[in-house]
């Protein structure tokens, strides 16, 4: 087996555990939690290098599609386990990417059609292109936001006294979240 492959299998491997600790932690006991919790901090360490190519960058996003997201696609997992991991990395991706809403990179190289163009309706053409992807990039940050609103939320809920049935739900709503 080449070097290369066993690096495919064990992000696999550490996609899958990621995914399996997510499960037993929406069923887990107070006292197992903890530790479950722990395990996932180790693994998403372990993801960290496997993902920090991919990181900060569109063109990295879209490397991502053609090279983890094949990787996944021909793995042995099943289809929902599939979908679930592509969503949680690409939604990590994301989050960097667009951790900063003002900073459009829209390279220059995808509009060499432009340089025909005289400089300033080349540049007005750039800027209204910037102007729509911080557009987007505003959107998606208020979406990021929201959702960490969410989860703070409900973590103050939890650590408030409700009965039993009320904790449930809302553990398991964070972790449906968080997958």
């Amino acid at each position: 087996m080449t070097k290369e492959n066993q690096k495919n299998q064990l992000f696999i491997a550490v996609e899958e555990q990621i995914e399996s600790q997510y499960n037993q932690l929406e069923k887990a006991k107070p006292e197992k939690e903890k530790e479950i919790i722990s395990n996932l901090k180790f693994l998403f360490k372990m993801e960290d290098d496997f993902l920090k190519e991919y990181i900060g960058k569109r063109e990295e996003l879209e490397s991502y599609s053609n090279h983890l997201g094949r990787i996944i696609t021909n793995s042995n997992l099943s289809k929902e386990k599939k979908e679930s991991i592509n969503n949680r990395i690409r939604t990590y991706l994301e989050d960097y990417y667009f951790i900063n809403p003002f900073l459009s990179d829209i390279p220059i190289r995808h509009y060499e059609e432009l340089e025909i163009l005289p400089p300033i309706i080349k540049n007005a053409v750039l800027q209204k292109e910037a102007a729509k992807e911080n557009s987007y990039i505003i959107s998606e940050q208020c979406e990021h936001d929201r959702i960490r609103r969410m989860l703070y939320h409900i973590d103050q809920e939890l650590e408030k006294k409700h009965n039993k049935n009320i904790k449930k739900e809302l553990k398991n709503y964070k972790y449906q979240i968080l997958q």
